[in-house]
């Protein structure tokens, strides 16, 4: 068994702290969908677009998803190394 000190508790972000950062998110997304989408096929395509915008969004957040899924995973992998080695 280690002798290491037990890390301090990370503190978590409240509710409101999290519907916040997806709303920051989410807007600057449909920013960023705007401008590819105008760049890539002329100004007001995005506009007269929704479905391609929401498209994008939906590629904006499976994307996002997925990074948070390689967070965990890594996490995960650190975890059970420091278990193994308390054993």
């Amino acid at each position: 068994m280690s002798n290491r000190e037990p890390a301090p508790a990370l503190s978590s972000p409240s509710l409101t702290e999290i519907e916040v950062a997806a709303v920051v998110a989410v807007q600057d997304w449909l920013t960023e969908a705007e401008l590819v989408l105008d760049q890539q096929f002329g100004t007001g395509y995005a506009g007269k677009h929704p479905a391609v915008v929401t498209g994008f969004l939906l590629s904006c957040s499976v994307f996002y998803h997925a990074e948070r899924m390689t967070d965990v995973g890594a996490a995960l992998a650190s975890a059970a190394s420091v278990i193994a080695e308390m054993e």
